[in-house]
């Protein structure tokens, strides 16, 4: 697991000391969310002597925090029946990260640019789309408000 670090990236990292993750440091945060999936996915595909190519990347974000390992787990069983080019989480009448994204997108998924999120990768391969319901992808941390609610343990709108 990567875990891609931009703003106060040094702070950061001590929270993440002890767990079993690799931290990639995007010096380019401010250009938008584009180069943290390139920042990640660089990460993951530097060579290693141990490790074998990638069949599939899933991407999610921090600030989607009731997403449950289960919602992760069903993403890779969905991907591992037919193997589509994206396997995606579906929720309140969208579709989106956590996503799932086949090898064969990555060169997409690198040539992207500003603050382009994985979305539009998404909605250009609809047509080879899986998705898995996640009603706990709903519940995004955006501002002040959401975070009180999130801390308040109320429920989604």
């Amino acid at each position: 697991m990567v875990v891609v670090l931009g703003a106060e990236a040094e702070r950061m990292r001590t929270e993440l000391a002890g767990l079993a993750v690799w931290v990639a440091v995007n010096p380019r945060w401010q250009e938008g969310l584009s180069t943290s999936l390139r920042a990640g996915l660089a990460a993951l595909e530097a060579p290693s002597a141990d490790a074998a190519p990638l069949d599939a990347v899933l991407f999610t974000t921090c600030d989607q925090p009731r997403i449950t390992a289960g919602t992760l787990r069903a993403l890779i069983a969905a991907y591992g029946v037919t193997r589509p080019a994206v396997t995606a989480c579906a929720y309140a009448g969208a579709v989106g990260v956590p996503a799932l994204f086949d090898r064969a997108l990555f060169a997409e998924l690198l040539a992207l640019s500003g603050d382009a999120g994985a979305k539009q990768v998404i909605a250009r391969h609809r047509d080879r789309l899986v998705t898995v319901p996640a009603p706990d992808a709903a519940f995004d941390v955006d501002t002040a408000l959401d975070a009180r609610r999130l801390a308040d343990g109320a429920p989604e709108s």
